[in-house]
């Protein structure tokens, strides 16, 4: 379980370490994340070297969303007189991550059959 820890850790830090190398706007979860699912496809790393900390942290997936959360309340002076302007912009962009997910599950799913 610590060398599967290891290696998800290894991978966020040298996504940070691209995110500030090369100055890029994306943020270095995003990158590791997609480091990851590279390395996966790729069979560099085997789905069985981060399967058990990968079900542990997403069993636990709440811990992570909750400082965020309680960022985004200390911060609600910002949103101030905004508040249709951040609803329509959450609404659009949750309805578009819903048709883009169902898209390519239905693609994934039509390949493996």
């Amino acid at each position: 379980m610590i060398k599967q820890f290891s290696i998800i850790v290894s991978i966020l830090a040298i996504s940070y370490m691209l995110e500030i190398g090369l100055n890029l706007p994306i943020p270095a979860s995003i990158i590791g994340m997609l480091l990851l699912l590279i390395m996966l496809l790729t069979k560099i790393i085997k789905l069985d070297q981060v399967e058990k900390v990968s079900d542990v942290l997403l069993g636990e997936i709440t811990l992570f969303i909750l400082p965020l959360s309680i960022g985004i309340m200390d911060s609600l002076d910002l949103f101030e007189g905004k508040f249709l302007i951040v609803f329509f912009i959450v609404s659009i962009s949750t309805i578009i991550s819903m048709i883009v997910t169902a898209l390519i599950m239905k693609l994934l799913l039509n390949k493996a059959k």
